[in-house]
């Protein structure tokens, strides 16, 4: 019998990050084995590997649900673990109303990623399971809208021709939410607004998820962007995406991201906001984790794409980015606080990897630090190297050695508060919170706008919009982005229920 970690809710899979899934997919060992052999399907920019039918529970309990599930794309991901593949699920592959959960009705998840733990080159054996976590908690708390994680525990139900079943365990996948129209919905009660995901820089935009009708929030990015007129911060959500670079940076790879190369990330226009915003994406090599294995003190790195030119590396910007990346050093980026969130992570998965020795890795422990790229090796490595790498990039860039003032401004999601200085280090920013109302405000401050909004039959005759568990889909208007915060919905009440003024 397998050993099983503290189980997570099915309903609530992102919400406690101490708890671990429990994810069955049931197919033929053929069907499988297309799944984890398939070979790469090459370079072109719509090349992926094909979808093979599934049927998917999460938990023992929850009805089986037919979805599609295929091998994720990643140079290296599979190789050395044909047996764990990386994995695809799409929910809606065969039926476009499936979601999952059911709890969650239409802002279910339409398609999650699996990663299995390895590094995009091969090698090692789940060298990147947690570093990869720690990843996008860290970024989260710069960026409340990112992708949320979560771990999964995956058994394999093959099934044969005579009706047969045996089980087979496949290990702990780290679990990611794919962004879309949906998880546009859930963060900001609308899906309105282009939405493009950036991959490789050959084939910069190829993938257009859901993109809208065109508005004045993508109109003035593309006129900045092309034509270089006007502040970034006019078209961009430019703190955000300092931000995030800024964090990639410290961490050891700020090449990996838009500013970088100009890919691995989401663009999205806000037309509430008047301006366009980025959406982390792929963080897989922070911490330069094995085989990459960077020295803590590796420059950092200056390598600027189109985007990069015209924000981290302008003159007139770099000392605003140094101070952040300053700034996250002794925040969200405090050793202390790094490796309290890495351990954290470690203890919940720690006492079932063990399980995955003779499954997945043909009998190579990943808790012997002995091993080349083994788990336990890359966590021991991570106790000197984090406090070690924080500690050159502050060199680097002259950081203060304590606060300067006796207070600065400061962010936390979608608010602006506070932060003050004692015993030479920074407070933890302080802002002023308040219950989420649909006025077009992060009340919550969780970086998400009106979440938990909806419009039912009962608020329309009202004439107001209130929290709801489940949210309806938003209006869309030309006057989004205009006249924002003032008009942030624009809608009819057509004898008793929402109506959107825009088609979708």
């Amino acid at each position: 019998m397998i050993a099983r970690a503290a189980l997570a809710s099915c309903e609530e899979p992102f919400v406690d990050p101490n708890e671990v899934l429990q994810f069955h997919l049931r197919l033929s060992r053929e069907t499988w084995d297309l799944v984890r052999l398939e070979k790469n399907p090459g370079l072109a920019c719509d090349a992926q590997y094909t979808y093979q039918r599934a049927s998917f529970r999460c938990g023992d309990t929850e009805p089986w649900i037919e979805i599609g599930v295929r091998h994720k794309r990643g140079d290296q991901r599979g190789i050395d673990a044909p047996e764990k593949p990386p994995l695809k699920l799409d929910f809606n592959r065969f039926d476009d109303s499936l979601r999952w959960p059911s709890a969650m009705g239409r802002l279910g998840f339409r398609k999650l990623t699996l990663n299995n733990g390895q590094s995009n080159l091969s090698g090692g054996v789940l060298p990147n399971l947690v570093a990869e976590r720690v990843a996008w908690d860290l970024m989260r708390e710069q960026a409340p809208f990112a992708s949320r994680t979560a771990w999964a525990q995956l058994w394999v139900h093959f099934t044969d021709v005579q009706g047969n079943e045996s089980i087979e365990y496949r290990g702990v996948y780290l679990v990611i939410e794919d962004l879309d129209r949906t998880a546009m919905r859930r963060r900001h009660g609308t899906s309105c607004g282009a939405l493009l995901k950036t991959t490789v820089g050959r084939c910069r935009e190829e993938l257009e998820f859901d993109d809208g009708a065109p508005n004045d929030a993508r109109t003035a990015y593309e006129a900045w962007f092309h034509d270089g007129a006007g502040a970034a911060t006019d078209a961009l959500q430019l703190d955000d995406l300092m931000r995030q670079e800024a964090l990639r940076d410290v961490l050891g790879n700020a090449f990996d991201g838009p500013l970088g190369q100009q890919f691995n990330n989401y663009y999205r226009s806000e037309p509430r906001l008047g301006r366009s915003r980025l959406y982390p994406w792929d963080l897989d090599w922070l911490f330069a984790a094995f085989p990459l294995e960077i020295a803590p003190d590796t420059p950092l790195d200056r390598t600027c794409s189109p985007l990069g030119v015209k924000t981290r590396c302008l003159d007139s910007l770099r000392p605003t980015y140094a101070a952040l990346a300053c700034e996250l050093t002794q925040s969200t980026l405090a050793p202390e606080h790094v490796l309290e969130v890495w351990n954290a992570r470690d203890a919940t998965i720690r006492p079932v990897l063990r399980l995955e020795s003779d499954a997945v890795w043909a009998g190579e422990d990943p808790l012997d630090a002995a091993l080349l790229g083994s788990y336990e090796a890359t966590h021991q490595r991570m106790q000197s190297w984090i406090p070690q790498r924080i500690a050159s990039v502050r060199e680097a860039l002259s950081c203060p050695s304590d606060c300067q003032a006796s207070e600065q401004p400061c962010g936390v999601g979608g608010c602006v508060g506070k932060r003050t200085c004692a015993d030479g280090a920074w407070s933890t920013c302080q802002v002023s919170s308040s219950v989420e109302s649909c006025n077009g405000l992060d009340d919550d401050c969780d970086g998400v706008i009106d979440d938990g909004c909806s419009l039912d039959k009962e608020d329309c005759a009202k004439g107001v919009s209130t929290p709801r568990q489940n949210i309806s889909s938003c209006g869309c208007s030309s006057l989004m982005g205009l006249a924002w915060p003032w008009i942030f919905f624009f809608r009819r009440c057509v004898r008793g229920s929402a109506r959107r003024s825009a088609p979708r």
